[in-house]
């Protein structure tokens, strides 16, 4: 009987272990001035099961392309004052800037904004009822379901449009990358429904997106979706390459002297570094789009970055990552 015993409270002490989830809360999410490189990758894998405990073995993702998202102040974006309440922007690789609002309760959408590859037109995503994309704090087990509603602007067209995503956390347990493995991921689950008006007429849209993250890093460690537009459905899955670990204090972001600025015929920027430093340099136009991503060595002293010589005139920020510190500058070229 003792030894019954002792096993019956060993199981239960098991059992309350293997159920400790891990909490995503607003600290997991972004902060101003990180850098996220992804993988965005070629092949696709099944998301795997539900449930506790569970291995998810992603060892076979085979990267495609990298693209990097910056998180910075909403205000510094050209569309940032049409999202008043967002508290970070996300700017990626493509010419398109997401808005966010991070509070104790939540991760909504503000909408999105950007201008279309080779075009002059603007596109808008504006919310007269924003999306509620994750509830915060969450662990294995919440579920959550938001309605939302607004117009996408294109082209000197409105589309009224409203919808509905249904979240579930549904588990958590051991994932693993082609850079590592994490033993404290957690899934969520969401399929989304859009209806959108134009004229009349009603289509409708639809995602599946499956996410984990972690408790102990910040952004998604990977990211998987089902999208159908009305006409085909895509597939997208990406991870992160170098996941940001909880711990590690906010980047610094400061700004940085350039000159000449503007810049003429000389197609030189100058600028001065204080240490010998590895860094990733980027040049964007004033609306996102990434016209410059390298890494260079940097030296104490004065520095330069030679650009090409059919960039166009116009204003530009360019972004000197280096020694956990962001340097930021615009830079009119002529």
């Amino acid at each position: 009987m003792k030894n019954l015993f002792l096993t019956s409270i060993g199981s239960l002490l098991i059992g309350a272990l293997a159920a400790q989830s891990p909490v995503i809360t607003a600290s997991n999410v972004h902060l101003i001035g990180d850098q996220t490189p992804i993988a965005w990758c070629s092949n696709s894998v099944e998301p795997g099961d539900a449930g506790v405990d569970v291995t998810w073995d992603f060892s076979n993702l085979v990267e495609s392309e990298e693209q990097i998202f910056d998180y910075v102040e909403p205000s510094t974006s050209v569309f940032g004052y049409q999202f008043p309440n967002a508290t970070l922007c996300a700017i990626g690789d493509n010419n398109y800037q997401s808005f966010y609002r991070l509070t104790d309760d939540f991760l909504t959408i503000e909408g999105y904004a950007g201008i279309q590859e080779g075009t002059s037109d603007t596109l808008k995503i504006l919310y007269s009822d924003v999306e509620e994309l994750l509830p915060i704090p969450f662990e294995y087990g919440d579920t959550h379901l938001d309605t939302f509603e607004g117009v996408s602007q294109a082209m000197g067209f409105d589309v009224n449009f409203t919808g509905e995503i249904d979240l579930e956390v549904d588990g958590y347990g051991t994932l693993i990358l082609p850079n590592g493995t994490y033993d404290d991921a957690i899934r969520y689950h969401f399929t989304r429904s859009q209806d959108n008006t134009i004229f009349g007429q009603t289509t409708t849209t639809t995602k599946e997106q499956w996410g984990w993250m972690s408790a102990n890093h910040r952004f998604w460690l990977c990211l998987m979706e089902t999208n159908n537009d009305g006409f085909g459905t895509e597939d997208i899955v990406w991870y992160s390459k170098n996941p940001l670990v909880l711990n590690v204090s906010q980047m610094e972001v400061e700004h940085i002297a350039l000159y000449p600025n503007p810049l003429q015929s000389n197609r030189t920027v100058h600028f001065q570094s204080d240490c010998n430093s590895e860094a990733s340099i980027q040049l964007r136009t004033i609306d996102g789009k990434l016209i410059i991503s390298s890494a260079e060595l940097l030296t104490i002293g004065e520095n330069e970055l030679k650009l090409n010589d059919d960039i166009p005139a116009g204003i530009y920020t360019l972004s000197i990552v280096m020694n956990k510190k962001r340097l930021i500058s615009r830079l009119v070229v002529q």
